[in-house]
């Protein structure tokens, strides 16, 4: 209830302070939420192809036989954590110049890993990313995912040269082999992180992280990885103003594929109101405890949760995600070079 109220209380001054009457159908709209501005173009959406060095719109039987459907609830599937480990540890093993895995714990009864991706060409200046995917167990999409990302990160010359990328897969195993969202101990994991509904879980990979960011440096930027009901992929930010990166990102995408407003005016609530819309597909939330709130209480000035669109097919799923992941990375590793030549 306070949570409906101080969205009520925000979309109330926001639409008091701007003007909220132009429509989505117009060429160009601008919007605004809070003092923050920005404009977009519906015809912009999805006009450029993403850069990328590997076929991520190719989802190969490989990548699908780590998914099944469940055998007691058919809207739900379950990954093979086992093969999947074994994918990831494939390629840690196939370049272990770049990427290493450790094992930095067990909780409730499950492994917990971490995968390092650095590579030699990394510059002085290198900016760190983190990525988590698996937190909810009824959406294992993210684990699958993350292994096109991966290989896409490894033939990417320009992504090493400006990243280190730590990553924390398949977090709620429990959850994953069973379908289920919560933890063998019946616990949200992304509600966990904050003073009186930590977890184990939480506990150990909120230890990991903070650890990570004292010996090696802060984030830039954090992706979580879940999946939301619904049709139309999206990015809740931490902040309303992320300089614009994860709208410059959303624009690669096709428009039909982003989660969108009832009526297509902006700014607006979901259908649900879980969330506030900037624009297609850019949304804010106010939801304590997540991993994303975590990461920006330790300062990382970037953090995301990055929806996929469950009622969409499987390999559309896998698709649809890796596109986003990788456009993302795109977009931030451009501004990071641009960045730099306007520092010489």
């Amino acid at each position: 209830m306070k949570r409906f109220l101080l969205i009520t209380l925000l979309y109330i001054f926001s639409s008091y302070s701007f003007s909220l009457s132009s429509s989505f159908a117009n060429t160009e709209e601008s919007t605004s939420l809070l003092g923050y501005e920005q404009t977009y173009e519906k015809e912009a959406y999805g006009q450029l192809p993403i850069f990328s060095a590997t076929n991520i719109n190719n989802i190969s039987n490989k990548d699908l036989q780590l998914i099944k459907k469940s055998t007691t609830n058919d809207k739900n599937y379950l990954l093979n954590v086992n093969k999947t480990t074994k994918r990831l540890k494939e390629l840690v093993a196939k370049h272990p110049d770049m990427l290493s895995i450790s094992n930095i714990g067990s909780a409730e009864g499950e492994d917990l890993y971490k995968i390092k991706i650095s590579s030699t060409s990394s510059s002085n200046q290198i900016k760190r990313i983190a990525i988590t995917t698996g937190v909810h167990g009824n959406e294992p999409i993210t684990n699958v995912a993350l292994i096109k990302i991966i290989e896409e990160i490894i033939h990417r010359s320009d992504l090493q040269k400006n990243y280190e990328f730590i990553i924390y897969p398949l977090i709620n195993s429990y959850g994953l082999k069973n379908g289920k969202r919560r933890s063998k101990t019946c616990k949200d994991l992304n509600r966990s992180f904050t003073d009186g509904k930590w977890s184990q879980i939480s506990t150990l990979l909120a230890k990991s992280i903070r650890d990570e960011t004292e010996n090696n440096g802060p984030f830039e930027i954090a992706l979580d990885l879940h999946g939301a009901i619904g049709k139309g992929i999206f990015i809740i930010k931490a902040h309303d103003n992320d300089k614009k990166l994860a709208q410059e990102a959303l624009k690669f995408m096709n428009i039909d594929n982003l989660l969108k407003s009832k009526d297509t005016t902006y700014p607006a609530y979901t259908s649900n109101e879980t969330y506030f819309l900037h624009s297609p597909g850019e949304a804010v939330s106010f939801n304590s405890g997540t991993l994303k709130s975590y990461f920006d209480k330790l300062g990382t000035p970037f953090c995301y949760t990055v929806e996929y669109p469950v009622s969409r097919p499987l390999d559309k799923q896998i698709t649809l995600l890796t596109q986003l992941v990788i456009s993302y990375l795109n977009v931030s590793s451009e501004r990071f070079d641009n960045d730099n030549l306007n520092k010489q």
